[in-house]
This record gives C-alpha cells, sequence and structure tokens, in this order.
C-alpha cells in the first residue's frame, strides 16, 4: 500500500512541476519561423547536379534524357491538341494529365517502330460536344516537338 502513495505523491510532484514551469515562461515569447526555402536554381527543374545513390550516372543520365524527350512530346502535344480542338488544354489539369501519360505510353512504341497512334477520347468539351484527340506520331513528329521544346 506505500508504494502506490509513492508512486501517487511523485506523479503529483511532476504535475506540479509542469505547471509551476508554464507558468514562469514569458507570455510574449516568440517562436522563430523556419528559414525560406531557397528559390529553385536557374533552368528550373529541367537541371540535375547528381545522379541519386545506387544508380549510375549514365543510367541517370539516360533516364533524364528520356522524360525530357516525353516532356517535350507531351507538351507539343498539349499544344497541337489545344489548335485541334479550339479548346485551350494547357489550363486543364486532367487533360494535360491524361496527355501526358498517353505520351509516356507512346514512346516505347516510338523507339521501336518509328511511328505510334495516340487516341484519347473525351480529351475536353464545349458547346458544340465531347472532344477527341486522334493523333498519328511518326519520328518527323518527334523532330518537330524537340525544336519546339528548344525554343
Amino acid at each position: 500500500m506505500g508504494l502506490i502513495w509513492i508512486i501517487l505523491a511523485v506523479i503529483v510532484m511532476i504535475v506540479a512541476a509542469t505547471a509551476f514551469r508554464s507558468l514562469r515562461r514569458p507570455k510574449n515569447d516568440v517562436v522563430a519561423a523556419p528559414p525560406p526555402k531557397a528559390p529553385p536554381p536557374p533552368g528550373g527543374d529541367k537541371r540535375w547536379d547528381v545522379a541519386p545513390q545506387g544508380v549510375s550516372a549514365g543510367r541517370y543520365a539516360a533516364d533524364v534524357t528520356r522524360n525530357a524527350q516525353i516532356g517535350a512530346l507531351a507538351e507539343w502535344l498539349v499544344k497541337r491538341a489545344s489548335r485541334d480542338t479550339g479548346i485551350d488544354l494547357a489550363a486543364d489539369r486532367m487533360a494535360v494529365t491524361r496527355i501526358a501519360e498517353a505520351a509516356g505510353k507512346a514512346w516505347p512504341e516510338l523507339q521501336a517502330e518509328g511511328r505510334a497512334r495516340i487516341t484519347l477520347p473525351y480529351i475536353a468539351a464545349d458547346r458544340d460536344g465531347p472532344k477527341h484527340i486522334d493523333l498519328a506520331i511518326d519520328s518527323a513528329t518527334l523532330v518537330e516537338a524537340a525544336r519546339h521544346w528548344r525554343e
């Protein structure tokens, strides 16, 4: 029975010490804000200085180049589809995401066969009804997309 009283007394003392400590602290403490984030490097997200750990630099460079090429193709497709449909698809995040996924899926076929077909039904809609994308892409299209991306 005595052990329980000792444990209870220790708990009461801890609570009292915590309460006393919080009373002694000044009311208008200034809490430091976290430092602001560093600005992005020049060139935006298209610049990588080092490869992730465990990945060889050559493999990483190939992946970065592949992703940049797919990104350029996706940007070109968004502009082309916007022109064809008459709707600004760059403002529609869902449409841009679908086009980027389609570009990523078409990339292996473009590499293997030199041509691919991108079909995206119901990419957008206006008062005339739904709009669809049905484009055939070949290596000349890739050259045009790359030229567009460099500009």
